[in-house]
């Protein structure tokens, strides 16, 4: 059975419960190998809402995304429908506060699976600047190519909805402004020739 996308709590122990000061960095999906494993011992591979547990906090809007963890310093995504605001929110790891959030997408609500929420992709960071998702550099190399949304769209199989969302999470990232200063970055990152 799959969770509802929606989350009043958010609950935060494994990731938490290891010494912020030289635990390991889980900085995307599946963590920092890619492949789901911490190199950390010793870990708790069971808790409930009272054991193994370090904190709770309440979690505006909808959204299942899995949470990111660098440093001292929790980051997970949440959708707030009513704004149509696709949001990254970053929390203290040691006591679960809300350090800041960042509207990253306003756009209206795409189509999605029933299963999905809008707010379902993870996070990543290597600490310092923002890193893309394999998604968004396969949309930024179509885009420094010159194509349109919806041409990109349909070599994808998704809507240009979607695409025009994943540019405006690219640009807010990247800290650009327009599409011009979008093909600028993916010329100087050699994202313009042939993948």
């Amino acid at each position: 059975m799959f969770a509802r996308p929606h989350r009043s709590l958010f609950l935060f122990g494994l990731l938490a419960s290891v010494n912020s000061a030289c635990a390991e960095n889980w900085p995307a999906w599946r963590g920092p190998r890619g492949d789901g494993t911490s190199s950390e011992m010793p870990v708790p591979v069971h808790w409930s809402a009272a054991s193994n547990v370090v904190w709770k906090t309440e979690i505006p809007g909808h959204g299942h995304a899995s949470p990111i963890v660098w440093g001292n310093r929790v980051f997970t995504v949440t959708a707030l429908l009513d704004r149509q605001d696709r949001v990254l929110l970053c929390l203290d790891r040691k006591t679960g506060q809300f350090l800041w959030q960042k509207t990253v997408v306003r756009s209206p609500l795409e189509k999605k699976h029933s299963l999905n929420s809008y707010a379902s992709s993870t996070p990543a960071t290597d600490g310092d600047a923002p890193r893309l998702t394999d998604r968004e550099t396969e949309i930024l190399r179509l885009v420094a190519k010159g194509l349109s949304y919806r041409q990109i769209a349909e070599r994808l199989v998704v809507s240009h909805r979607t695409v025009q969302n994943h540019v405006q999470n690219t640009l807010n990232k990247l800290q650009l402004h327009n599409r011009v200063e979008l093909v600028r970055y993916a010329i100087e990152q050699g994202l313009d020739g042939e993948a």
